[in-house]
């Protein structure tokens, strides 16, 4: 009787770990958040130019963080694309984000 409630306990750490593994996973991979696949039109797992370009709504060349916020795009996210630190994208941080 003693090694069935084991056995059970076990089992049951096991699947709740196997659930939080798959959902810490999915949750730091910016390609299974909402606001990229809504940016990801044609559905191929990369961000193309554009793709990006539909960010950038008043038609500057740069993509503002209040632009970006528009899409929910992580400050985390914009921060990695921002290279230079100047707090917007520009045409070539966005050609060369790695999206």
């Amino acid at each position: 009787m003693k090694l069935s409630k084991i056995l059970i306990v076990v089992i049951v750490l096991a699947l709740g770990g196997y659930i939080v593994s798959k959902y810490v996973q999915n949750s730091s991979n910016p390609k299974d958040a909402p606001w990229y696949k809504t940016l990801d039109k044609n559905g191929d797992g990369k961000l193309s130019i554009d793709e990006l370009k539909i960010l950038d709504k008043n038609g500057d060349g740069k993509v503002s963080k209040e632009e970006a916020d528009a899409y929910q795009v992580p400050p985390e996210e914009l921060k990695r694309w921002d290279k230079d630190g100047d707090g917007s994208i520009s045409q070539n941080e966005l050609d060369t984000c790695g999206c």
